[in-house]
C-alpha cells in the first residue's frame, strides 16, 4: 500500500460523509441516502455493495449528540 492508497482512502470517506450529511439534511433515510449515492468521478469504479452499511454507520455517528 503506498501513502497515495490512504489519501483515496480518506479522499473517498470524506465524500461519504459529505454525501451522507446532504442526504440527512434533504431528510433521507439512511437507505435512501445509499440507494442514491453519489460519489465523485474518480470513484466510479469503486465498488458500492457496501454503501448502505458505510451510509448508516455515518447516519448513526451523525445522530449522536
Amino acid at each position: 500500500m503506498k501513502v497515495a492508497d490512504l489519501d483515496d482512502y480518506v479522499e473517498l470517506t470524506r465524500a461519504l460523509v459529505s454525501a451522507s450529511k446532504d442526504a440527512m439534511a434533504a431528510g433521507k433515510s439512511a437507505d435512501e441516502a445509499a440507494a442514491s449515492l453519489s460519489l465523485p468521478e474518480k470513484f466510479k469504479g469503486y465498488g458500492t455493495e457496501h454503501a448502505k452499511a458505510y451510509v448508516s454507520a455515518i447516519y448513526a455517528e451523525l445522530k449522536k449528540p
